[in-house]
């Protein structure tokens, strides 16, 4: 075996590198792609986009049809809604009850109309606003206070103690259910669960509801 016997000086290697050799620059390929003819069938699908008309767009919302004086001749009036179990019958705590309903004109912070609105108390008015019960057990619940509501509104119109304000009240309230084609309906369901008579009252008649004092 042989043996390296002198060292190796350093900077005087042996070892020799081979130049670099420059590379030459590869040779580009030009190819060209076939264009294919496109046959098109319905040309309005290929229509240049028009422009966006960036004005805003103005949605006409009907205004909300309320009445003060309904809405006072609430006090102290028995409760409509008669909600088993939740009524407590106290008339100090009856307040106007509006519909939870868009078709009765409930939207995102706003209420119903003034003439969707029924007596109750504050129990029921807390089971239809807060209670867990289902919409449809609420939804029945309104609509039967609104059949005795009406019935209420047309005998109390034959009051003679009945302040004007609120008697153009109720009248008021009767036409827009009368408007919205619902007043014939609610009175024929009225009659037919004995809360209203199908004949005009007596004159004579006289309402138990309080007399509320107005404020001069």
């Amino acid at each position: 075996m042989l043996k390296q016997r002198t060292p190796l000086k350093r900077g005087n290697s042996q070892l020799k590198r081979s130049p670099f050799k420059s590379k030459s620059p590869a040779s580009k390929v030009h190819t060209e792609k076939a264009i294919k003819s496109i046959t098109v069938s319905d040309p309005s699908k290929f229509r240049l986009p028009s422009r966006v008309d960036g004005s805003p767009i103005v949605i006409a919302v009907e205004p909300r049809r309320e009445n003060s004086a309904l809405r006072e001749f609430a006090k102290d009036q028995p409760c409509m809604l008669q909600v088993p179990g939740h009524c407590n019958h106290n008339k100090a705590t009856t307040v106007g009850c509006h519909s939870n309903w868009a078709e009765h004109g409930k939207g995102k912070g706003r209420k119903a109309d003034d003439h969707y609105m029924v007596w109750g108390c504050s129990g029921c008015h807390s089971w239809l606003d807060q209670h867990g019960a289902t919409q449809e057990e609420k939804r029945s619940a309104f609509n039967a206070a609104l059949v005795r509501q009406v019935a209420e509104y047309k005998k109390s119109l034959r009051c003679k103690s009945l302040p004007a304000r609120f008697s153009t009240a109720i009248k008021w309230a009767l036409l827009q259910l009368n408007i919205d084609k619902r007043l014939d309906e609610l009175e024929e369901m009225a009659v037919e669960a004995g809360l209203l008579a199908p004949m005009h009252l007596p004159e004579s008649f006289r309402s138990p509801f309080p007399v509320h004092k107005t404020s001069t």
